[in-house]
C-alpha cells in the first residue's frame, strides 16, 4: 500500500474541520439535538467542532506526524478552547450570519429544514 504525503493528510485536517465547520447547523445540531434533546446554542455547536476536530484527525497525526509539539500544543488549544466555549457559552448567534448571512425558514417547518432532522427525528 502507498503512502499518504504529509501535504495530503494536512489537506485532510483542514477539510475536516471545514466540513464540521460548514455542517453544524444540520448533522451537528440534530445529532446535539438527540443525545441533550435542547437547542444547542452557536458558542456549543463551535466549541463541540473544536473538540471534536482534534479528536477525529488524531490517527492522521500520530501516523504522519509523531514528533509534532507545535501541532500538539494547536490540538491542545483547540480542545481547550472548544471546552472553554462549551462551558461559558458566549453570545456568538451572529457568528453563522458573518459567513452565510441570514436564513429565513418558515415556523413550521424550522425544525426539519434539512435531511438531517428528517433522518434522525422524523
Amino acid at each position: 500500500p502507498g503512502t499518504m504525503p504529509k501535504s495530503l493528510a494536512v489537506v485532510h485536517m483542514v477539510s475536516n474541520a471545514l466540513a464540521m465547520f460548514l455542517t453544524r447547523h444540520t448533522v451537528i445540531r440534530d445529532l446535539v439535538r438527540g443525545t441533550i434533546h435542547t437547542r444547542p446554542t452557536e458558542a456549543f455547536l463551535t466549541g463541540l467542532i473544536l473538540v471534536l476536530w482534534p479528536i477525529a484527525c488524531s490517527g492522521l497525526a500520530i501516523y504522519h506526524f509523531p514528533s509534532s509539539a507545535r501541532l500538539r500544543r494547536a490540538f491542545a488549544m483547540c480542545f481547550c478552547m472548544g471546552a472553554t466555549l462549551m462551558v461559558v457559552q458566549p453570545e456568538m448567534e451572529g457568528l453563522g450570519d458573518i459567513f452565510f448571512g441570514r436564513r429565513h425558514h418558515n415556523a413550521k417547518y424550522h425544525y426539519h429544514h434539512t435531511w438531517p432532522g428528517w433522518w434522525f427525528f422524523e
